[in-house]
């Protein structure tokens, strides 16, 4: 009698199926901004209703602030070859009245972001108009699955100072500065 050894599963790796093989499609820029900037126009378009329900009139600010000049000024926004009108930041101010019939005013300073994100520039500059100027500044910004703006008061922003490079024993590199070509 012969026993011949069956290998049960050396049949086996045809069995399991194998994950497809991604199909990798180039990513369109293109597109990708002109949704990005319809998404953001969308968000824009609900915040200005948002306040205006609350009782705000709602302007496009049209203004941006050199933080180059001291002390910082305000300048026309300019147009881009992306954005045909001006933009400004933020977005827009909204004012409603505090006690009719006297002419006092809440005003406020709104910046749109779909995604909850400020740059560090777009932090200093609500710094700047919030903690320097007194108006209060807002992020608008949206939730997954969710279509109504929220808003948050921009809090103060310390921006991040680049630390030294340190040796092996942790003690700081010297900087070095450029001789003087006059000895």
């Amino acid at each position: 009698m012969v026993h011949t050894h069956h290998n049960h599963h050396s049949n086996h790796h045809l069995l399991t199926k194998q994950p497809p093989t991604p199909i990798m499609t180039p990513i369109d820029y293109k597109q990708q901004g002109k949704n990005n900037r319809r998404r953001g126009q969308a968000h824009e378009h609900k915040t200005r209703h948002h306040l205006e329900e609350q009782g705000y009139i709602v302007a496009r600010w049209n203004n941006q602030i050199d933080l180059t000049t001291s002390p910082p000024t305000m300048i026309q926004a300019k147009s881009t070859r992306f954005n045909r009108g001006t933009t400004g930041f933020p977005d827009f101010i909204a004012f409603k009245s505090l006690r009719p019939p006297l002419q006092a005013y809440n005003i406020i300073l709104i910046e749109c972001k779909v995604n909850n994100k400020l740059t560090p520039t777009e932090k200093t500059i609500l710094n700047h108009y919030q903690y320097t100027l007194h108006i209060p500044c807002y992020i608008s910004y949206k939730l997954d699955n969710d279509t109504t703006p929220h808003l948050r008061q921009h809090q103060y922003y310390t921006p991040k100072t680049p630390k030294a490079p340190k040796t092996h024993n942790n003690t700081p590199i010297p900087t070095q500065t450029k001789p003087s070509p006059h000895g």
